[in-house]
């Protein structure tokens, strides 16, 4: 019976995200993996709410968002800044169908893990679950973990209990919003795997890679082949010898299409689709070129490794490469034509390489998902023990 009890006082903690890209996803996995290795007895659960929600609402949510930002981005841009500042009133239709349909399938299943505390790391996590506390559907403490560098109107609800923010910048933004209630700038959470040491040479000599080159990594998992094929033609450009770790991510058309393409160019590529080895690529490269998700800076940051930023999502992609501009910590190329230039001077120039490398220490926060990890069991997991 003693052993009974004692199990019942462990701790719950219940991560909730959306789908609709990796980034949140991968927030969530971090502080999941980061609470389990501070603490092996908590129980953690990571969710995709999207399966507990009735399908119309997976249809906006998911489908929608990515139909708008991967074909038509200049309206999501508008439909972005139109609400930055102030949620529009047609979200008052999503709380009265919210009420009426009470989210039963989430609410059954909040209901049996009882939760100690919930974890958001989407807007739309963070509206659900807020409406869902205002209506007194669910009761246990709500944090916001923001995961963009920017903030946005529709992630300020007013019964989230605190927020954790990876910058100062975005704690000025939730002030300017004019919130009270408690926050903490923690930094964003990365895999905790980001903090281990890495071999260069192992991996140069896993990969095929020469020493005597510098590393470009591509993360192309959202780009055209076109795109890839005319970024790969800048890449001759380039003044020094490179070689370039390119990454498809599960999309098989581009994996085809760079392997067809790997003998082409006179430089060596090295082509990976879907891998769960991307933090020690960044680590081992030079510089990384990239779409400016959250998620990505945030583990580029952790890396200490130059970044440039091609095709920024208009709103949250596009403040996220700002924000690092003004630090001093990475860079957007505009136009393609301009990438070797780009390249040339954050790989071959000294003093330009200490620059990025020195303000990227500043910003970077490797220790953030153990960070974020302790307060939750400090401050909301140990006192049901």
């Amino acid at each position: 019976m003693s052993t009974l009890k004692s199990f019942e006082r462990y701790g719950r903690v219940l991560i909730c995200s959306i789908l609709s890209g990796m980034g949140h996803k991968r927030a969530g996995d971090a502080i999941m993996h980061g609470i389990e290795m501070l603490d092996s007895t908590t129980r953690v659960r990571h969710i995709n709410v999207l399966n507990y929600i009735p399908v119309s609402y997976r249809l906006i949510y998911k489908e929608m968002y990515e139909i708008i930002t991967k074909n038509i981005p200049a309206i999501y841009s508008i439909l972005y800044h139109a609400s930055k500042n102030k949620v529009p009133k047609v979200w008052k239709t999503f709380h009265q169908t919210a009420r009426m349909h009470r989210m039963k399938n989430l609410h059954a299943f909040i209901d049996g893990f009882e939760p100690d505390v919930i974890l958001s790391t989407h807007y739309v996590t963070s509206m659900i679950l807020s409406e869902m506390k205002r209506m007194g559907i669910i009761n246990a403490p709500l944090i916001g973990v923001c995961t963009d560098f920017g903030l946005h109107a529709y992630l300020v609800r007013s019964h989230i209990d605190m927020y954790l923010l990876p910058t100062q910048r975005t704690a000025q933004c939730l002030m300017d919003f004019g919130w009270k209630k408690p926050y903490t700038v923690t930094g964003m959470p990365v895999e905790p795997s980001i903090i281990k040491e890495v071999s260069h040479t192992q991996l140069y000599r896993e990969w095929g890679l020469r020493p005597d080159c510098k590393t470009i990594l591509l993360i192309g998992t959202n780009f055209s082949s076109s795109l890839i094929d005319s970024i790969f033609r800048q890449f001759q450009k380039v003044s020094g010898s490179i070689q370039v770790i390119a990454l498809a991510g599960r999309q098989k058309a581009p994996i085809r299409y760079l392997r067809r393409k790997e003998k082409k160019y006179n430089f060596t590529i090295r082509v990976f689709g879907f891998t769960d080895r991307i933090l020690d690529m960044m680590k081992i490269a030079d510089l990384v070129i990239s779409k400016p998700g959250a998620m990505t800076v945030a583990e580029i940051l952790s890396s200490g490794t130059p970044f440039i930023a091609l095709k920024p999502i208009p709103g949250q992609e596009r403040i996220n490469i700002q924000m690092l501009e003004e630090e001093g910590a990475a860079r957007m190329v505009t136009h393609i034509t301009r990438l070797p230039a780009a390249i040339n001077e954050m790989l071959y120039d000294v003093k330009t390489v200490e620059h990025y490398r020195r303000n990227i220490l500043r910003l970077a926060k490797p220790n953030a998902t153990f960070n974020i990890a302790a307060l939750i069991l400090s401050d909301f997991i140990s006192k049901h023990r």
